[in-house]
Protein backbone atom coordinates (compact mmCIF):
# COMPACT_ATOMS: atom_id res chain seq x y z
CA UNK A 1 0.00 0.00 0.00
CA UNK A 2 1.37 3.27 -1.19
CA UNK A 3 0.93 6.08 1.37
CA UNK A 4 1.66 9.77 1.38
CA UNK A 5 0.68 12.81 3.28
CA UNK A 6 -1.57 10.84 5.54
CA UNK A 7 -3.99 8.76 2.67
CA UNK A 8 -3.53 5.43 1.07
CA UNK A 9 -3.19 6.12 -2.99
CA UNK A 10 -2.38 3.24 -4.66
CA UNK A 11 -2.11 -0.76 -3.44
CA UNK A 12 0.03 -2.96 -5.79
CA UNK A 13 -0.97 -7.09 -5.29
CA UNK A 14 1.17 -9.73 -6.73
CA UNK A 15 0.27 -13.00 -6.46
CA UNK A 16 2.34 -16.17 -6.29
CA UNK A 17 5.13 -14.35 -5.83
CA UNK A 18 8.69 -15.39 -6.90
CA UNK A 19 7.06 -18.36 -9.31
CA UNK A 20 6.50 -19.11 -12.48
CA UNK A 21 2.95 -17.89 -12.01
CA UNK A 22 3.71 -14.80 -10.78
CA UNK A 23 0.84 -11.95 -11.34
CA UNK A 24 0.75 -8.01 -10.40
CA UNK A 25 -1.88 -5.59 -10.73
CA UNK A 26 -2.59 -2.07 -9.21
CA UNK A 27 -5.42 -1.76 -7.28
CA UNK A 28 -7.49 1.60 -5.37
CA UNK A 29 -7.38 1.32 -1.39
CA UNK A 30 -11.46 0.50 -1.57
CA UNK A 31 -10.37 -2.54 -3.84
CA UNK A 32 -11.28 -1.74 -6.68
CA UNK A 33 -9.19 -2.18 -10.01
CA UNK A 34 -7.46 1.22 -10.94
CA UNK A 35 -6.68 2.52 -13.75
CA UNK A 36 -3.24 2.63 -13.65
CA UNK A 37 -3.58 -0.76 -14.14
CA UNK A 38 -4.75 -0.64 -17.76
CA UNK A 39 -1.58 2.25 -18.50
CA UNK A 40 1.24 -0.36 -17.12
CA UNK A 41 3.86 -2.20 -18.54
CA UNK A 42 3.72 -5.96 -16.78
CA UNK A 43 6.36 -7.26 -18.70
CA UNK A 44 8.61 -7.90 -15.37
CA UNK A 45 6.32 -9.95 -14.05
CA UNK A 46 6.56 -13.64 -14.70
CA UNK A 47 3.12 -14.02 -15.56
CA UNK A 48 2.14 -11.08 -16.87
CA UNK A 49 -1.14 -8.97 -15.05
CA UNK A 50 -3.44 -10.29 -12.60
CA UNK A 51 -6.81 -11.42 -14.22
CA UNK A 52 -9.35 -7.92 -15.14
CA UNK A 53 -11.94 -10.53 -12.67
CA UNK A 54 -9.68 -11.14 -9.75
CA UNK A 55 -11.64 -9.83 -6.97
CA UNK A 56 -9.57 -8.79 -3.89
CA UNK A 57 -9.41 -11.04 -0.75
CA UNK A 58 -10.78 -10.27 2.84
CA UNK A 59 -7.50 -9.43 3.97
CA UNK A 60 -6.96 -6.58 1.61
CA UNK A 61 -9.32 -4.36 3.57
CA UNK A 62 -7.66 -5.45 6.64
CA UNK A 63 -4.08 -4.00 4.54
CA UNK A 64 -5.67 -0.82 3.91
CA UNK A 65 -6.45 -0.70 7.57
CA UNK A 66 -3.27 -1.15 8.85
CA UNK A 67 -1.60 1.01 6.35
CA UNK A 68 -4.05 3.61 7.75
CA UNK A 69 -2.73 3.28 11.15
CA UNK A 70 1.03 3.21 10.20
CA UNK A 71 1.08 6.00 7.72
CA UNK A 72 0.29 8.82 10.44
CA UNK A 73 2.59 11.08 10.97
CA UNK A 74 4.59 9.55 7.90
CA UNK A 75 4.97 11.81 4.59
CA UNK A 76 5.54 8.98 2.40
CA UNK A 77 5.84 5.12 2.58
CA UNK A 78 5.24 1.88 1.21
CA UNK A 79 3.43 -0.54 3.29
CA UNK A 80 3.91 -4.20 2.49
CA UNK A 81 2.15 -7.14 4.06
CA UNK A 82 1.47 -11.13 3.36
CA UNK A 83 -2.02 -12.91 3.49
CA UNK A 84 -3.21 -16.22 2.71
CA UNK A 85 -6.45 -14.71 1.61
CA UNK A 86 -8.11 -14.62 5.28
CA UNK A 87 -4.99 -13.76 8.04
CA UNK A 88 -2.53 -10.73 7.27
CA UNK A 89 1.26 -10.72 8.11
CA UNK A 90 3.67 -7.67 8.59
CA UNK A 91 5.84 -7.87 6.01
CA UNK A 92 8.08 -4.13 5.49
CA UNK A 93 8.05 -0.23 5.38
CA UNK A 94 10.08 1.15 3.15
CA UNK A 95 9.76 4.84 2.36
CA UNK A 96 12.57 4.45 -1.60
CA UNK A 97 10.25 1.66 -3.32
CA UNK A 98 13.04 -0.28 -5.79
CA UNK A 99 15.20 2.25 -4.42
CA UNK A 100 13.82 5.11 -6.47
CA UNK A 101 14.70 3.28 -9.67
CA UNK A 102 11.88 0.90 -10.58
CA UNK A 103 12.85 -1.69 -13.14
CA UNK A 104 11.48 -2.35 -16.42
CA UNK A 105 10.31 1.46 -17.18
CA UNK A 106 11.93 4.14 -18.97
CA UNK A 107 14.51 6.13 -16.90
CA UNK A 108 12.77 4.06 -13.40
CA UNK A 109 9.69 5.80 -13.92
CA UNK A 110 6.53 3.90 -14.21
CA UNK A 111 2.84 5.59 -14.33
CA UNK A 112 2.34 5.43 -10.35
CA UNK A 113 4.92 7.86 -9.82
CA UNK A 114 2.88 10.15 -10.92
CA UNK A 115 0.00 9.60 -8.70
CA UNK A 116 2.77 9.72 -5.99
CA UNK A 117 4.42 12.58 -7.11
CA UNK A 118 0.97 14.70 -6.88
CA UNK A 119 -0.06 13.73 -3.85
CA UNK A 120 3.25 13.76 -1.57
CA UNK A 121 3.84 16.89 -0.45
CA UNK A 122 7.80 17.30 0.39
CA UNK A 123 7.02 20.40 2.64
CA UNK A 124 5.42 17.90 5.07
CA UNK A 125 8.48 15.59 5.40
CA UNK A 126 10.69 15.94 8.97
CA UNK A 127 13.57 17.62 6.73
Amino acid sequence: MRCADGKALLASVILHNKTEWMTFGYFNPDGSRSELDRLTNHTFYKSGQIPVDYAVPPAFHLAVNAASELRRGVDYARYDFMTDGESLFAGEITVYPAAGVPPGTPLGRMDSDTLVEESWDLRSSWF
